[in-house]
């Protein structure tokens, strides 16, 4: 993240310790300890929350897909029953004599 060499560390020790003190340094270190570890909670939530939002957009973005799909397909079927005789759906066909007669019929000479 930050290009920091050694030397440069070393300086910015030194002088955090001429600046501040041998008395107050570990504390100064525990509350920069402190405040980083926050950061790094906050971006790692903001990341969170990130990560999951782009997935309920992409997940939005599938069903709007999957919804235009069904409704070309409702519509086609709506196209289709326009062509189709009109029958109501609630009555039941009427029923056809399923019974076979027989063609031949037995003469009375016999």
């Amino acid at each position: 993240m930050f290009d920091v060499s050694f030397l440069e560390l070393s300086v910015i020790c030194i002088i955090t310790l001429l600046v501040v003190g041998p008395e107050r340094l570990p504390g100064l270190v525990r509350d920069v300890g402190r405040i980083i570890r926050k950061l790094r909670r906050i971006v790692t939530q903001t990341r969170y929350e990130l990560e999951r939002e782009f997935s309920f957009e992409e997940e939005r973005k599938r069903l709007e897909d999957k919804k235009e799909t069904l409704t070309e397909a409702i519509d086609e079927l709506d196209d289709l029953m326009d062509i189709a005789p009109d029958r109501d759906p609630d009555k039941t066909p009427p029923a056809t004599d399923t019974t076979v007669k027989d063609p031949i019929k037995p003469s009375d000479n016999e």
